[in-house]
């Protein structure tokens, strides 16, 4: 298991999430995003702490940045944008409260602890998004030798 599968994991709670068109992750990643797209979701690896001291086991906390892109700065007023984002907040904060261990089976748990409105940058268009920050603990049988 590991990241991989995490990521895969967000990406598929992620389209699932009411109010989002599209969801990507490592794999199939757009290079740009057409306005018939959005939002979108972009499940991204962030970064993590890994332990494979003893025991037979690995621990692995997992960082994954999500980030919900709405339409380009370019495309309506303020107002409209954000309209369509923050909604978005509750109902991501609910799907990923509902399963807890997203589905794999070495997730022990996660947690959504953070959003953070931002500008992110797809192709040549910024976009009006939010960033959640989604912490994934994982632990997996592994071979340990000296």
């Amino acid at each position: 298991m590991g990241l991989t599968d995490v990521l895969t994991a967000c990406k598929t709670k992620m389209a699932a999430v009411s109010g989002i068109v599209s969801a990507y992750d490592h794999t199939d990643m757009p290079a740009s995003l057409d306005t018939g797209d959005l939002p979108a979701a972009l499940c991204l690896p962030n970064a993590g702490d890994l332990d494979a001291s003893g025991a037979n086991a690995a621990a692995s906390v997992h960082r994954v940045r999500i980030v919900v892109v709405g339409l380009p700065g370019g495309q309506g007023t303020v107002a409209e944008r954000m309209s369509q984002l923050v909604p978005l907040v509750k109902s991501v904060r609910d799907k990923f409260a509902s399963s807890l261990g997203l589905g794999v089976a070495t997730v022990e748990h996660s947690q959504l602890s953070s959003y953070e409105f931002i500008t992110f940058a797809v192709g040549s268009n910024d976009h009006a998004a939010i960033e959640f920050t989604l912490t994934v603990y994982e632990r997996d049988a592994i071979t340990v030798a000296k």
